[in-house]
């Protein structure tokens, strides 16, 4: 049997179809080739170094194998789980419309394809971003002097949030996040492999300048930086049309 890290060794990743979206971050990579079966998707063509890319340990529910002798074993294993598949194999940039998906840029906790570990950090951080209740943030700015909103950015999360960001942040009741680059992260998190951000940044900010907001459990929700606009009454009122609020 041939050793599985050798050179020569013919690489598969199986995903479920569920995950094809997934797929975005190897479909540059020409010389791969995708099969199709049942539910699931099958790529072949990986380099050595390609089967241990960030790119592909990023994949949702990604499964790993190489090939001997016509059948099929999980990275690590002796042992073979099935045959090769026998379908139809085509370029991965011809079978598959992959692309990152489109975020509902306005709300929050929305389905996301990507999700990334986050971990307890061991640093002290300082709160740069926060999510509030709209109801409790235009009750503060009745009466909150223009001063406290000179230097703070906002946008609309959801009919019921919004998110602030700058500093000093409000005396309100709300999520607090630091930063690190264009990601907002849960004070006292941050992410499990930093290695994951350049990558990400890359993927995201491609088209326009993003912010990532992660919740605790790794997802994230895209915030284009041109949906911000300064914190202030006037802006409040345009986007609520609250003739309340006095400028």
């Amino acid at each position: 049997m041939a050793s599985h890290a050798s050179g020569g060794v013919i690489w598969y990743l199986y995903v479920h179809t569920d995950q094809q979206d997934s797929l975005a971050a190897i479909w540059h990579w020409n010389d791969l080739k995708v099969s199709s079966e049942q539910q699931g998707i099958w790529i072949k063509g990986f380099s050595a170094d390609q089967i241990e890319s960030l790119e592909v340990k990023m994949i949702l529910g990604a499964k790993v194998y190489y090939e001997d002798e016509g059948k099929l074993f999980p990275k690590g294993s002796l042992l073979p789980s099935r045959s090769v598949p026998d379908g139809l194999w085509t370029p991965i940039v011809n079978a598959l419309p992959v692309r990152i998906p489109s975020w509902n840029h306005n709300f929050f906790g929305v389905q996301q394809t990507l999700s990334i570990r986050l971990v307890a950090s061991e640093k002290t951080q300082e709160a740069k971003a926060m999510v509030v209740g709209l109801e409790e943030l235009g009750t503060y700015m009745k009466t909150a002097s223009d001063v406290r909103f000179e230097s703070l950015l906002w946008t609309i999360l959801s009919p019921n949030a919004a998110l602030i960001f700058g500093q000093p942040l409000l005396p309100l009741r709300g999520k607090a996040f630091w930063q690190r680059d264009n990601f907002l992260l849960p004070l006292g998190q941050d992410l499990e492999l930093f290695a994951i951000s350049d990558f990400l940044e890359q993927k995201i900010n491609a088209n326009e300048p993003t912010f990532m907001l992660f919740s605790e459990d790794g997802h994230f929700s895209l915030l284009p930086k041109d949906s911000f606009a300064k914190l202030s009454r006037s802006s409040w009122r345009r986007s609520f049309q609250l003739d309340k609020i006095d400028n």
